[in-house]
């Protein structure tokens, strides 16, 4: 705020002229950049990519239901710690005890394939390649609007 009166007041006393080729400062933001128009007026903040969200959401066997927790506890802490993923959530229906919600949020596409080489990803992987998993669906998207 007060670099924004500071510039204010230095463009009052030069002229406005004086700083038209200027963009304005910005706070700094995951992988977002000011752009300017032709004549050098902000256009706004631009992602280089959006980040790759994905919504999986999966109906588990009542009697497996604890391991797959289990083995969920694995992925999901692992999971926070790699540098590319910037969101991994666990969430377990209200109304359905076996059906789950992952929301995952990946830096970009490498990042996401990345995940699948790591050992608590396999925990996962694991636990579906011993059965239990009823139902699966999963939904890629662009992050436009992630926080």
């Amino acid at each position: 705020m007060v670099l924004r009166k500071l510039c204010f007041a230095l463009a009052v006393l030069a002229g406005a002229d004086a700083f038209a080729g200027m963009a304005p400062l910005s706070r700094a933001s995951r992988g977002s950049s000011w752009t300017t128009t032709p004549r050098g007026g902000a256009a706004g903040p631009m992602m280089a990519a959006a980040p790759l969200a994905m919504v999986v959401e999966v109906v588990i066997e009542e009697e497996r239901v604890e391991a797959f927790k289990a083995a969920l506890k694995i992925d999901v802490e692992g999971s926070r710690e790699e540098e590319g993923c910037l969101r991994f959530d666990l969430l377990q229906d209200n109304d359905d005890p076996n059906k789950f919600v992952f929301y995952e949020v990946y830096k970009d596409q490498a990042a996401a394939d990345f995940h699948k080489t790591t050992a608590h990803y396999a925990a996962w992987a694991d636990f579906k390649a011993e059965g239990g998993v009823v139902s699966q669906s999963v939904i890629k998207a662009a992050a436009i609007d992630f926080v």
